[in-house]
């Protein structure tokens, strides 16, 4: 069974032969909320069939809403400034890793291990417009926010964001939003 949360952590973005950059920080906004910055390159996966939306990767769930499948079994929302996304599905692109910041309180692709897997991310994305990429830091531990400089994390869990396309496109049922991790596809 899937786990429903808000995730008031930052983005990491993990892909293919790209590579992973993370980053957080204070929003300035007084709401504790960090941010995060996206760096990736992407790819194109086909529409889910009919208009309903997708299934699996950016699949809306939540309350009154259909189960996450077996693919993106996590229902989670990101906060973004004061508020909060709208809860999408998603898989776990890494579990149980672990990482240390550098001097900077942040995290890069290498610093993994093991590394991510992206994979799982463009396997559950059905959409043929934007692309999957793996980056939302679900869990860490110590849950320290924002990251300390130079500290060891364990138990990181990463889940995955759908990025929006050329002029802010989204799939079907999608909204790109901008935050301060780039733009980013949400259900409407």
């Amino acid at each position: 069974m899937g786990k429903s949360r808000l995730v008031s952590s930052c983005l990491v973005i993990a892909t293919g032969i790209a590579a992973t950059v993370f980053s957080c920080g204070d929003d300035g906004g007084g709401g504790g909320n960090p941010d995060a910055k996206v760096f990736m390159d992407g790819k194109v996966f086909m529409d889910a069939p009919g208009g309903g939306g997708l299934m699996g990767l950016g699949q809306k769930c939540g309350s009154n809403q259909p189960a996450c499948p077996a693919n993106a079994p996590d229902c989670i929302a990101l906060a973004i400034g004061s508020s909060a996304s709208t809860s999408y599905c998603t898989p776990h692109c890494l579990d149980d890793g672990s990482a240390k910041t550098d001097p900077q309180g942040k995290l890069t692709g290498s610093a993994f291990m093991p590394a991510p897997d992206p994979s799982k991310c463009t396997n559950a994305f059905m959409g043929s417009i934007g692309s999957a990429a793996c980056g939302v830091l679900l869990a860490y531990n110590p849950m320290d926010n924002p990251l300390k400089p130079s500290t060891n994390y364990n138990m990181i869990d990463l889940g995955c964001v759908v990025i929006c396309g050329a002029g802010s496109a989204c799939p079907t049922g999608m909204n790109c939003q901008m935050t301060n991790s780039g733009a980013l596809c949400f259900p409407q």
